[in-house]
This record gives structure tokens, C-alpha cells and sequence, in this order.
């Protein structure tokens, strides 16, 4: 089962960077089709932030200007499109608040890059970075061995290159300190199984 769970959070599809798209239609129109369904969850948090549920896929939106779509899996949360209204470009509210708040209303405490990573997506990471959170990495390929909490913003932007196939194999991992450890821990045990080749 641990297998199966790791596989579903951290290793079900491969990342690769976009460049720049923003996805905030699809979202406004995902939001107003939660809202017209009946078994939607909707809760209030802080900040005006609202959050729709329905199964494991959740929605965490402002109003009008900005709205995350992410999926629950086993160990953590799978981003799947951010968007943001094109008159909120370049000032708050930022993803990276809603992320904060995702992190706080969550029990998962992990956050973790999808299939795509646009040029405005990874800014955001470097913005979650310069504020004090923890940002780990690993390669798809080879998780286990290659798992690493990033110390510096240049180390991170060695890891992504728009004109650089290589580096679309890496997932980003967004945390709190105090559940760093535990996920280094299923690392370390994936780590193990590679090396030893079970």
C-alpha cells in the first residue's frame, strides 16, 4: 500500500514546463460548475478565500481574481492549473498567499508541482522560498536517490530551463518545516528499494 501511495502522489505523471500560459478561464468556469452542483462542499476560509470540494478535487479561489485547482493523493496535494485574472498581473492577491492558506487548511501539509509548470508557476515557488517555506525537488526518474531540500534560489533555477528537455523530469515539493522530515522519510525508504533494486 505505502508503494501504491507513493506512486499516486509523487510519480503518477511526468512534469513538463510550459513556458507561459495562464489557465484562469477554464478555472472561473470550473468554479461556476461546482456552484451548480449539488454534492459541492463550500467553506469559507481567512483572506476572503473560498474552497470548493467535490471528491478529492478542490478548488481554492478568490473571487473574481485568482483560483487554484488542486487533487488529493495519499501524502500530499497535486496542483493541476493556477490562474490568475489578467487585472490582478503583478499584485496581490498572489498564489503563493493562497498556498500558505491551502497549506494551513489542509492535513496533508504537502503541496506538490503537477505535469505542468509554467514561467509564472515557478515564480511563485521562488516566492514561497524567499518566504521562509520549505521547497524540495527530485527527479522523477529516480526519486528516491535524487530527493533534495533546496538551500538557495539559484540552486533552484538550475533545475528549470524552458530550453532544456532534461529539466521538465523534476517535481517541486512545497512544506512546512515540521513535516519535512516525514517526507524525507518516504524518500529515504524509496531510496532504498532503488538501490537495492526492489
Amino acid at each position: 500500500m505505502n508503494r501504491e501511495d507513493f506512486f499516486e502522489t509523487f510519480l503518477k505523471e511526468m512534469p513538463n514546463n510550459t513556458g507561459i500560459h495562464d489557465p484562469y478561464p477554464l478555472i472561473q468556469k470550473n468554479i461556476k460548475d461546482f456552484l451548480n452542483e449539488l454534492s459541492a462542499k463550500l467553506s469559507f476560509l481567512t483572506n476572503n478565500i473560498k474552497k470548493l470540494q467535490i471528491d478529492n478535487i478542490l478548488i481554492y479561489y478568490i473571487e473574481n481574481q485568482i483560483g487554484i485547482e488542486l487533487e488529493e493523493k495519499p501524502y500530499g496535494l497535486v496542483i493541476t492549473s493556477v490562474g490568475k485574472n489578467p487585472l490582478f498581473k503583478k499584485q496581490p492577491p498572489y498564489a503563493s498567499d493562497l498556498y500558505i492558506e491551502i497549506l494551513k487548511d489542509s492535513n496533508k501539509s504537502l503541496i506538490i508541482s503537477d505535469a505542468t509548470l509554467t514561467t509564472n508557476s515557478f515564480k511563485t515557488w521562488k516566492r514561497l522560498f524567499n518566504q521562509g517555506y520549505k521547497i524540495s525537488l527530485y527527479d522523477m526518474s529516480k526519486p528516491g536517490q535524487t530527493f533534495k531540500t533546496i538551500e538557495t534560489i539559484d540552486q533552484m533555477e538550475q533545475y528549470f530551463k524552458t530550453n532544456n528537455k532534461d529539466y521538465e523530469k523534476y517535481r517541486y515539493v512545497l512544506s512546512e518545516s515540521n513535516r519535512l522530515i516525514e517526507t524525507s522519510y518516504r524518500f529515504g525508504i524509496k531510496r532504498y528499494r532503488e538501490l537495492s533494486g526492489t
